[in-house]
């Protein structure tokens, strides 16, 4: 229902509401390791005298520091929303929000895993060839507006939009691919680049939902329409020229900017998407339901110089999906959907790859316990997908350096999760999920073998009195890649982390809590490849939230 894409996790966010008739909010104070301190101010009131319009604000900062040398963060979000009860049948709510990331001593990609002689090197975790001029920093504003009207019997009208401008901008360099182990400077000139993106979006929903009663059963259908543009308008890029072209590992953050070429603009391109489609939820009879639904949508792609312009029209995406209670507290469900996703990997001959498409299947059962305090899900799953793009070994697209693609039939991907969430009594809450998936092309051969296959994550929390604790334990597989110019294999084995927490509630309004990351310090790589990002060493944050 929201475009062209990949099944995969999905996450349903929603904008915070002034939905308080009196003055409430929150304050919250936080500082931790690296000079990490943050806070947030979050207020509710009502705008009138009944309270049928009501207003929110919430402003939160940020500004810290890392693990690794130099880089430094400044976070501002500014967030404001007012609902109306225009009348007992009519709601609009109107909002506005800021976002600026400004994030300095960043890099394009990570470390140097290869010294030139094939060796595996070795870096501090607070290593770092970025420098105060290095930056990478983001800026969002966004304007929205959600209109309700019920009609009549339960129908309604829904319309909601939203307008936002993005700017992304900075100045990088990379580490190189390896490292000469004599003179420590790395063995490649860096990627310098200056990068300045502007952009904007805007996307428009509407829909009629319409309840109805049959055999004494509920049921739901709904019909919509969307219209969904992305324009890039300045895409510029310029290249740096550096003191020193190669990296010196003795003093990686020194590097002075000898000048800035002038800027090169890509054409602007826009990116829209039309769409009208069905969803449904059927009760078939008492414990047997059904959703099913289908999306007909139109993508099309266009660069002003006309350059890859390309359209796909009248796609049609079904999905259908069961859910059988065949216990009072235990579901079946069953699911299919179709998938459709365009991608901008070209061929040899400069022609961009036809779009991805597949089938997703999943199947599980979902239970409550103990009289609704503990729930699990367990649920299997499989993606076939054709025409997914493959990388062709020294094979560039014509007359560029770009790396050339072919489309892959057959690439399947299977898995299973589980979870369980909730109260084992009424002092002891307990999360546990376990995920494994693993991924093949039609010739059996592993993709994608840079994520772990199986990841498992467990906390519990224990409350007594105004003390809470708790602690929990994070599990990676193993992950790796082949890097065919040493013909080596970098590989970051199976890991646990351990993390926990120590809450006290002063009162019913203030609670101050201390977390506690990577326990006990665990040395790993986020990230492998020729090049290797580590993850957080170890970390804590105390924080104080005051509720009124």
């Amino acid at each position: 229902m929201t475009g062209a894409g990949n099944p995969a996790m999905g996450m349903n966010f929603i904008r915070k509401r002034a939905n308080s008739k009196e003055l409430t909010g929150s304050l919250e104070l936080s500082g931790g390791s690296w000079n990490d301190y943050s806070s947030t101010a979050d207020l509710s009131f009502p705008l009138n005298s009944d309270g049928s319009i009501r207003g929110r604000t919430i402003f939160s900062y940020q500004d810290k520091d890392s693990f690794q040398d130099v880089r430094h963060t400044t976070r501002k979000t500014a967030y404001g929303v007012v609902d109306m009860d225009l009348t007992e049948a009519t709601y609009l709510s109107l909002g506005l929000s800021y976002q600026d990331a400004e994030r300095y001593g960043v890099t394009w990609g990570g470390l140097p895993a290869f010294y030139s002689d094939g060796t595996r090197t070795n870096f501090d975790r607070s290593t770092n060839v970025g420098t105060d001029w290095t930056e990478r920093s983001y800026s969002r504003t966004a304007v929205y507006a959600d209109f309700k009207q019920e009609l009549w019997n339960g129908i309604s009208f829904n319309l909601n939009g939203i307008y936002g401008q993005s700017k992304t901008w900075g100045k990088m360099y990379s580490a190189g691919s390896a490292v000469d182990k004599t003179t420590n400077l790395s063995t490649t000139n860096s990627s310098t680049s200056a990068r300045e993106n502007n952009d904007n979006d805007l996307n428009m929903d509407g829909h009629f939902k319409i309840p109805f009663n049959l055999f004494g059963l509920e049921q739901e259908v709904l019909f919509g329409a969307s219209f969904n543009r992305y324009e890039v308008e300045d895409d510029l890029s310029a290249t740096i020229t550096l003191t020193y072209p190669t990296v010196d590992f003795n003093n990686p953050n020194y590097n002075p900017i000898v000048s800035i070429a002038p800027y090169n603009a890509s054409s602007p391109n826009t990116v829209t998407q039309t769409a009208t489609y069905f969803a449904s939820k059927l009760h078939i009879f008492e414990p047997l339901k059904v959703v099913a639904g289908a999306r007909f949508s139109n993508w099309k792609y266009e660069q002003d110089n006309g350059v890859g312009n390309r359209k796909f029209n009248d796609q049609f995406t079904p999905y259908f999906g069961v859910i059988y209670d065949f216990l009072p507290d235990h579901s079946w469900y069953a699911s299919y959907t179709d998938i459709f996703t365009p991608q901008n990997r070209k061929e040899q001959n400069g022609q961009y790859l036809d779009p991805i498409t597949g089938k997703q299947y999943e199947t599980g059962i979902k239970s409550d316990w103990f009289d609704d305090r503990l729930h699990t899900s367990l649920s299997v799953f499989q993606i076939q997908q054709d025409n997914t793009a493959e990388a062709i070994d020294n094979v560039y697209v014509v007359n560029t350096t770009d790396q050339a693609y072919r489309g892959v039939d057959g690439v399947k991907s299977k898995g299973f999760e589980l979870e369980v969430d909730g109260e084992i009594t009424d002092s002891w809450h307990i999360n546990f999920g376990v995920a494994n998936f693993d991924v093949k092309d039609a010739k059996s051969n592993k993709v994608n073998t840079t994520y772990a296959r199986t990841t498992a994550n467990l906390f519990t929390k224990y409350t007594l009195d105004k003390w809470s604790v708790g602690g929990g334990l994070s599990y990676k597989s193993k992950f790796y890649s082949d890097v065919a110019t040493y013909n080596q294999r970098v590989q970051q084995d199976g890991y646990v982390l351990a993390n926990m927490m120590l809450g006290y509630d002063v009162d019913q309004n203030i609670k101050i809590q201390l977390n506690v990351n990577n326990l006990f310090d665990k040395t790993y790589y986020e990230t492998v490849g020729s090049s290797i990002i580590y993850g957080s060493p170890r970390n804590a944050t105390l924080s104080l939230k005051y509720k009124f």
